[in-house]
């Protein structure tokens, strides 16, 4: 099974690429269910030069980010150990 790259090349017109991160323990509250044990494809704004840079920064600021689902989370954990969120797969699927 293959995963999505950390940074892939920016979106035809909207300059955004994505990145791989998890969903942290700081968020609670409200439900998210499944959500808390998904690692997810993260946005990447359009200021920032690559995805592995803006997900350092935001685990180093505690900065929220968001996947390309539509969640929103401030990173601490490591995706590596959770599977892929597929909506996130998805959404990546048809951006591609």
């Amino acid at each position: 099974m293959s995963t999505p790259t950390p940074d892939t090349a920016p979106l035809p017109g909207s300059g955004t690429s994505t990145g791989l991160l998890e969903r942290p323990e700081t968020q609670t509250g409200g439900g998210g269910g499944d959500a808390n044990h998904r690692a997810h494809i993260v946005k990447r704004p359009a200021d920032r030069e690559s995805a592995d840079g803006w997900v350092t920064e935001a685990r180093v600021l505690g900065l929220e980010v968001e996947a390309l689902c539509g969640h929103r989370w401030i990173p601490a954990k490591d995706p590596e150990k959770y599977p892929v969120c597929q909506t996130c797969r998805d959404v990546l699927s048809h951006m591609t």
